[in-house]
């Protein structure tokens, strides 16, 4: 629901899940019709991730965020990539 409020109200919403399905104990046809939902949306999806590190950045001197390194298994293979 969150990550559908704030799309709609214009922001990049990345939802990362450690499961390879999101809600694990819905059906996989009713977790399908969700995921389609949330990318139309334009929500981008990290399933079967984890996270390895976050930072914390300060770029102006006034302005923080966050950097997220991630890990992701993609065709058997870890692939590591980081957000901001």
């Amino acid at each position: 629901e969150m990550a559908f409020m704030a799309a709609k109200l214009g922001v990049a919403v990345t939802v990362v899940e450690a499961l390879p399905q999101l809600i694990p104990a819905l059906e996989p046809e009713l977790v399908d019709v969700l995921q389609k939902a949330l990318k139309k949306q334009g929500i981008t999806l990290h399933l079967n991730t984890r996270l390895m590190q976050s930072e914390r950045l300060d770029t102006t001197g006034n302005e923080t965020g966050v950097t997220l390194q991630l890990q992701t298994q993609a065709n058997g293979k870890d692939t590591i990539f980081s957000l901001e």
